[in-house]
């Protein structure tokens, strides 16, 4: 079927846009299935499956052209697929999908955070925010989260972005003083031990933290 999950049929211009917008949608619905329970089993069709739609939608948005980033037809798939897609993914117990995940939304970030406000609100604060907070998320994927951190922090127009968006709008969450807070806390070493972090680990943890304060700075 082409309807576009609302009843609706997107208008192609081209055959090459049909295709894909049909792929894209494809492959994000792929990467949504869920996985059998019990322990992953790496060599699992499920798990293959899943790894492998997350790789192409990476390839996809990190080398998708002025059309594909402008077109109000792939913004719409963005949002109803991918953003859900991310949204189920970004909480896995696989840190094989947790880490695709984070990959793909640094580069939506990079390229069509204008047009994902409310969607980038959310990915920060059910998943980031959420990690770097809870006491039963696992070190590897704190250590993950906050690689990723560096990257956004690195980047000065991403950080005032975060604050003018969110903290400036009465509507939002204030997303860059959580994140401040955070990142204050991981520098101070807090929570790194009790969740089974080697001292070397907890030191790391604790730099990366400053890093991303001093970029922010």
């Amino acid at each position: 079927s082409e309807s576009n999950g609302d009843g609706t049929i997107p208008k192609f211009a081209n055959i090459y846009q049909k295709d894909a917008f049909l792929i894209f949608r494809s492959l994000c619905k792929l990467s949504m299935k869920p996985l059998p329970d019990g322990p992953p089993d790496p060599k699992s069709h499920e798990l293959r499956s899943k790894i492998l739609s997350l790789q192409l939608i990476l390839s996809v948005v990190q080398n998708a052209g002025p059309v594909f980033r402008s077109n109000e037809m792939f913004i719409s798939a963005v949002k109803q697929y991918l953003c859900v897609a991310l949204s189920k993914n970004g909480v896995s117990n696989v840190c094989e999908v947790f880490e695709l995940s984070l990959a793909i939304f640094l580069s939506l970030l990079m390229k069509f955070k204008t047009h994902l406000k409310s969607q980038v609100e959310i990915f920060f604060k059910e998943i980031f925010l959420n990690i770097l907070e809870t006491s039963s998320s696992s070190f590897q994927h704190k250590w993950l989260v906050i690689q990723a951190l560096t990257r956004i922090c690195d980047d000065a127009q991403s950080v005032v972005d975060i604050y003018v968006n969110y903290d400036c709008d009465l509507a939002a969450a204030n997303i860059f003083e959580r994140l401040i807070n955070d990142l204050s806390k991981l520098a101070q070493g807090r929570g790194a031990m009790e969740l089974g972090a080697t001292q070397l680990q907890e030191k790391s943890m604790r730099i990366k933290g400053l890093e991303c304060l001093v970029a922010i700075l």
